[in-house]
Parts: structure tokens; sequence; C-alpha cells
């Protein structure tokens, strides 16, 4: 990220935070979605729920 920002916000400033903005959106939803709730598991119920994920 760092490498790409200031060529890019030389170039645009909007089209750059509007990009930063769209991946980090795009992240939201993809953990939100696809990434289960770990908390108070353990590693046994990990297991199994990742194999009951992929079946």
């Amino acid at each position: 990220m760092s490498s790409t920002f200031v060529p890019l916000y030389t170039w645009s400033p909007a089209f750059t935070y509007g990009m930063y903005a769209f991946f980090c959106i795009l992240a939201a939803l993809f953990v939100w979605k696809l990434v289960p709730e770990t908390k108070g598991k353990t590693l046994e119920d990990m297991t199994a729920l990742w194999r009951n994920r992929q079946k």
C-alpha cells in the first residue's frame, strides 16, 4: 500500500481514497460472510467447523 499511495495520490486523490475504501469494504464483506466466529470455541470445535464447511 505505501508504495502505491504516493503515485496514485499525485495522479488523483479522490480515486486513491476511493480505491482504498473499496478494498476495505470488500475485505469487511469477506470477513463478515466467510470467516466463522471463533470466540469461546476450542481447537477441536474449530476443526469440526472447518470439516463441516468443506462438505
